[in-house]
Order: structure tokens, then C-alpha cells, then sequence
């Protein structure tokens, strides 16, 4: 349960308004200090692809490790 909940937030976190999405597409002008929506969303998605990338290479060489059991000795 705590996990979907995660999972939730970090989505809906990493999406831009839809509305604010649609707006951008339709040409309206969307106000003075408001971001490119677009521009937004390739930055989050770009950030957790780089996140999760690096966490896979650490997660590889901590596995790397316990095989070779260098992990766990005193």
C-alpha cells in the first residue's frame, strides 16, 4: 500500500498540470512567470531517468561485490 502511495506522488509530482499542458498546445498565452510546461516535463523525466540510471550502476556494483564476498567480512 505504501508503495502505490509513493509511486502516486512521484507521478503525479513528475507530470505538469494537464491543463497547463493543454493550454501550451492550444496557444494561449499562459501569463507572465508561469514555466514552458514542456520544458518542465523533459526536466523531471530527464532527472528520474538520471536518478534511477545511477542507481541501477550502484545496485550492479553492490551485487558485484557480494558475489565476489567482499561485502560482509570482518
Amino acid at each position: 500500500m505504501l508503495l502505490c502511495l509513493f509511486l502516486f506522488t512521484f507521478v503525479i509530482s513528475t507530470i505538469p498540470e494537464p491543463k497547463l499542458i493543454m493550454d501550451y498546445i492550444n496557444g494561449v498565452d499562459l501569463g507572465k512567470g508561469i514555466e514552458n510546461p514542456m520544458f518542465v516535463l523533459v526536466y523531471n523525466v530527464l532527472g528520474v531517468v538520471i536518478f534511477l540510471g545511477f542507481a541501477a550502476i550502484c545496485y550492479k556494483r553492490y551485487e558485484k561485490k557480494l558475489k565476489n564476498g567482499e561485502i560482509g567480512k570482518l
